[in-house]
């Protein structure tokens, strides 16, 4: 198996069809991305099917206030749902895409891509599973949005951010961008946070000095 085959497996190697895979590395290559490039944004045609090799990515959109709010993300073997629908249906892009740290991706050119997928029930169940997997989440997205408690939110999000130290090194924005809320509804929780000793704030990050009471805080929410 080829080291581009190799990659695909995560996504394809349920199917079965080692020998489409195996097709559509001959038509793929790696490409190294730098931690904060752009991916894609909206309106670009989408000219490629894209798995990460390596490194985290996320998609995100644009609110018409200027927030951003963050659809999924993305791991080693792991495709892009909204790349697929855009291929899929010769669509532009709606949102963006985001290196978060350094990636190394897998592409395989739109028509190379449609032709092997064509010729392999396989592939096909296999790429329509993971795209249920991505709808699944961003229904879950939508109905947070919906009938959300940011208390919990910002709890779930600091204690999941914070290092052994208790540092959480993320700015009042990106945790807003994060929960896709105003960084002044944030930066109003922290201070009722920090008022009540739970935490201890600073430029660019903050301290969590009562694990207990921000877990006790989340439940009570």
């Amino acid at each position: 198996m080829s080291d581009i085959a190799a990659h695909l497996e995560p996504l394809f190697g349920p199917s079965g069809d080692a020998e489409a895979v195996q097709r559509l590395s001959t038509h793929a290559v790696i490409s190294h991305v730098p931690a904060g490039a752009r991916l894609f944004a909206s309106g670009d045609v989408c000219e490629n099917f894209v798995i990460v090799a390596s490194g985290h990515a996320r998609v995100q959109i644009s609110t018409r206030t200027g927030r951003d709010i963050t659809l999924f993300r993305l791991g080693p073997g792991q495709a892009c749902a909204l790349t697929t629908s855009c291929l899929l249906s010769e669509s532009p892009y709606y949102a963006e895409g985001i290196a978060e740290t350094d990636l190394d991706i897998v592409t395989i050119p739109s028509k190379a891509f449609r032709d092997v997928l064509a010729a392999s029930p396989g592939l096909m169940h296999g790429l329509l599973e993971d795209y249920a997997a991505r709808i699944a989440g961003l229904t879950s997205l939508v109905d947070r949005l919906t009938s959300r408690d940011l208390d919990t939110e910002l709890a779930d999000l600091i204690l999941a951010q914070q290092d052994d130290k208790g540092v959480v090194s993320m700015s009042h924005r990106a945790m807003a961008d994060e929960l896709g809320t105003a960084r002044e509804v944030v930066s109003r929780k922290l201070k009722e946070m920090e008022r009540a000793k739970v935490v201890k704030l600073g430029r660019g990050r903050l301290t969590v000095t009562d694990d207990n009471a921000l877990k006790r805080r989340r439940e009570r929410s």
